[in-house]
């Protein structure tokens, strides 16, 4: 298992985002199921999620605001502080839909 390749990162600027975000997704829940990391606590998860998904994509992560669990404010999503792995997922996946992502070029 230590010869595993990574997933490739995921790509923020350019063509379908809300595409690549799914291909990535699901390239990234393979590799966690072939490490044996599908079964690991949530913390885990979101941490090895930013890890392979790069650079690029921790920058955009770091501008996520995680609130208290509440119903969000207009067309804004919200991700409740302490969330889950599949909550992280879903809000970035809402948030790419609406189009919210700006690329750090």
């Amino acid at each position: 298992m230590d010869k595993l390749k990574l997933p490739h990162e995921l790509k923020i600027a350019g063509g379908n985002l809300a595409d690549r975000w799914e291909r990535f997704l699901e390239r990234f829940r393979w590799y966690l199921a072939a490490v044996g990391e599908d079964g690991s606590e949530d913390k885990k998860k979101v941490a090895i999620l930013l890890t392979v998904a790069g650079a690029e994509a921790q920058e955009v992560f770091r501008t996520f605001t995680y609130e208290p669990a509440k119903a969000a404010v207009g067309n804004e999503p919200a991700v409740p502080a302490g969330s889950s792995s599949s909550r992280v997922v879903m809000y970035t996946t809402k948030v790419i839909a609406m189009g919210r992502i700006i690329p750090f070029i």
